[in-house]
């Protein structure tokens, strides 16, 4: 991504979810931290068209975002 702008972080989500549907694979969810480009009206917006369930870490939990950056980097984009 270009950066982490909200319009940057939405354009990386739709292209990550398309390429996993051309794999014939479905996202029914979609969990992040809570930061402020994964909240935004524009995704939440676009999770809800596309029926998904968005969902993001428990704010008082610093390990779960661990995991998940962790996770991140063990994806092949």
């Amino acid at each position: 991504m270009k950066t982490k702008s909200t319009t940057h972080v939405l354009e990386g989500v739709q292209e990550f979810e398309l390429r996993l549907r051309r794999e014939g694979l479905i996202v029914q969810r979609i969990h992040s931290d809570r930061g402020r480009e994964f909240v935004s009206e524009q995704l939440q917006r676009w999770c809800r068209n596309r029926g998904i369930y968005k969902t993001t870490t428990v704010s008082d939990d610093p390990a779960a975002n661990g995991r998940a950056e962790n996770a991140v980097g063990k994806v092949n984009v």
